[in-house]
């Protein structure tokens, strides 16, 4: 570990790995008393003491390496007060979507690429299906290599790297929904279209409600719930497709 600022609230550790065992002596020190030892002039050190949170990590499973005699005990359950496990991107397939379209409109918004709407759903796909062994980094690098690549408005697989559309041609089963093609709009009707009132006459805003709530549902249930694809197909905003689904309280 490095402590040379004392007195900082929170400190993050480097990657947590084997070490030889007088800096995981000095390390079990500093913890347990929170103070480092700082040299001084002619040789000397002396105790600087430090009030500060520990936040460590690590990408390997220390109790195995504990078990294995390669970490310390003592140091692990001094440092394993509260342990929080983050995935790696594979187990979670529920971020993938969300995770694609923030580096997309991030690495397309710095490149200048605006036209960038989203991604062809068997893109999607290929993304959820992929293994990533290279986790999160690996990730975004194939973001920015579509963002880059791609010709259209949507990116397809062709603009992911090549391992990527290697394995889901490899896994895929079935294609995915065709919904992410923009919906064109039909003609507007003349404008002096008959249009046959009830002799009551209509609520205005409740009718446009009703037609918003219908298109919506119709759009989720095309998709399968899936709420980019559902966007692209009404030509919204994700953003503002969701927002609109939790004002009217739509699944």
């Amino acid at each position: 570990m490095k402590n040379t600022r004392p007195h900082e609230p929170t400190f993050r550790s480097e990657p947590l790995r084997p070490h030889p065992a007088e800096r995981v002596i000095e390390e079990l020190r500093s913890v347990a008393s929170r103070a480092s030892r700082r040299a001084r002039a002619g040789g000397e050190s002396r105790p600087v003491h430090s009030d500060i949170r520990i936040v460590a990590a690590t990408n390997r499973d220390l109790k195995a390496e504990v078990a294995a005699g390669r970490f310390r005990e003592d140091l692990y359950y001094r440092l394993n007060v509260v342990n929080v496990h983050l995935p790696p991107l594979r187990e979670r397939g529920n971020d993938v979507e969300s995770l694609a379209l923030f580096f997309l409109q991030h690495c397309a918004a710095h490149v200048g690429r605006s036209g960038l709407a989203g991604y062809h759903p068997d893109a999607m796909e290929a993304l959820r299906a992929y293994p990533w062994p290279g986790n999160i980094r690996e990730f975004e690098n194939a973001v920015q290599r579509a963002v880059l690549l791609a010709r259209n408005a949507l990116v397809t697989v062709t603009d992911l790297p090549k391992e990527i559309g290697a394995h889901f041609e490899r896994t895929s089963s079935a294609p995915p929904p065709r919904c992410a093609t923009p919906a064109i709009a039909p003609p507007s009707p003349a404008p002096d279209a008959r249009f046959d009132f009830p002799e009551e006459g209509v609520n205005f805003r409740a009718s446009i409600e009703e037609h918003e709530n219908r298109l919506l549902r119709a759009a989720l249930a095309r998709c399968n719930g899936n709420r980019n694809q559902a966007a692209l197909l009404l030509g919204l905003k994700r953003t503002t497709l969701v927002e609109m689904l939790r004002r009217k309280r739509i699944e």
